[in-house]
């Protein structure tokens, strides 16, 4: 048996044909049943007896390789699901280091306001000193030569003249002084600040360069591998023909160049249409045995085809948990519901698949299916079935 999901099958099968036998041979043993055919028969049983035997002991060995091949399917899985952890871990670090950049951009904002702030204040001390010197020059410069003959009563009024205009300069205040070293001071830790600032931003340019490489990469090698399933899954389903996935850029255009058909031309206008572009996806398909090419031209079966096509292709690549499907067979005809029923028990091998469905043919390939139904009583009722249960007991 190579099948994995007829396993279970063929070992019911063989459970109830041992029992059956083992009755039979103890009912002859006791001599309940009559035992006067031919020894040639009595043999048989006998060699069916130890074919039996050899059929569980080969069910065994293949119960135990189907146990390490599933343990190996989980490892495979945890691997997985390792890296989903990571990429998610390096997103929330990425986060995280944008918040931080955002933060620091504002604190050097914030340094450049002090600086400006402190040069200004700076520039007014500056002068202000200045002018004080040149005030107290002045004063020095004065000579009393020359002044013996003068009346001491204009001597009095000229010295009074000048107290006043000393008194209106003033002296320097010592606390201007104190404020000048503080500033500063201010002043070259606030520019130590903004180098430590600019080399952190820098570090964390080059991190996030990095983590945009690493994420492009992962992202790339992921939609390579929905590509080569995609293609798989869609020749299985159409019976053959073409799939194909591309990424392309388009650029939005504005409502005033529609209108007047102007297109933008220079250097400075291709960068600003380069940073508006989008980047998407854009598939290709190619029926077999027809003419047709572009999504545009499919029927509603075949976009409903397609489409699940490309869904499987992504399960396939990440396998999730569980995946619930809710009437994806909705427009598939009996044929295409044949083969969709076959992707969904491969795929059924990697992931639990829970179906919303009206279509009998998906039924059939479930393992368990439950029905809501309404009695004459108004209320609904759940029902459930097992297939391999069923099939066990109508086999008996």
């Amino acid at each position: 048996v190579d099948e994995e999901d007829q396993m279970e099958n063929v070992r019911a099968h063989l459970y109830v044909l041992s029992e059956d036998l083992e009755h039979l041979l103890k009912q002859i043993a006791q001599g309940s049943v009559e035992t006067k055919k031919d020894e040639a028969e009595i043999a048989f049983l006998k060699e069916l007896e130890k074919t039996i035997h050899s059929f569980k002991e080969d069910l065994a060995k293949v119960t135990s390789e189907i146990e390490k091949r599933s343990v190996t399917r989980r490892e495979s899985a945890e691997k997985t699901r390792g890296a989903e952890r990571e990429i998610r871990e390096f997103y929330s670090a990425l986060r995280a280091k944008q918040d931080e950049e955002r933060d620091i951009a504002l604190q050097l904002e914030r340094f450049k306001f002090d600086e400006e702030r402190i040069a200004l204040r700076e520039a007014v001390l500056q002068r202000e000193c200045d002018a004080l010197l040149v005030a107290r020059a002045e004063l020095a410069s004065i000579s009393l030569d020359g002044y013996e003959d003068v009346p001491p009563e204009d001597l009095k009024r000229r010295i009074e003249r000048l107290r006043l205009k000393l008194e209106e300069i003033g002296g320097i205040d010592p606390l201007v002084v104190k404020e000048y070293q503080e500033t500063e001071s201010r002043h070259a830790f606030l520019v130590k600040e903004i180098e430590d600032l600019a080399h952190a931003a820098k570090g964390l340019k080059e991190l996030l360069k990095e983590l945009d490489d690493h994420i492009q990469n992962d992202f790339r090698a992921g939609f390579s591998k929905i590509k080569d399933e995609f293609h798989t899954y869609f020749r299985i389903i159409f019976g053959g023909g073409k799939a194909s996935l591309q990424l392309v850029k388009e650029t939005p255009r504005r409502a005033d160049d529609e209108e007047f058909g102007i297109e933008g031309e220079g250097a400075g206008e291709s960068e600003e249409t380069e940073a508006l572009a989008e980047e998407g996806v854009e598939i290709s398909v190619e029926l077999p045995r027809k003419r047709i090419k572009g999504l545009a031209m499919l029927s509603g079966g075949e976009r409903a085809l397609t489409s699940i096509a490309l869904l499987f292709a992504i399960t396939a690549v990440n396998p999730p948990p569980f995946l619930i499907l809710d009437e994806t067979d909705a427009a598939l005809d009996e044929a295409n519901t044949q083969r969709y029923a076959a992707i969904l028990k491969e795929l059924a091998k990697h992931t639990q698949l829970i179906l919303v469905t009206h279509n009998r043919e998906t039924m059939k390939s479930a393992g368990i299916l439950y029905g809501v139904t309404m009695g004459d009583d108004g209320v609904s009722k759940l029902l459930s079935l097992k297939f391999e249960e069923a099939e066990v007991y109508t086999n008996r």
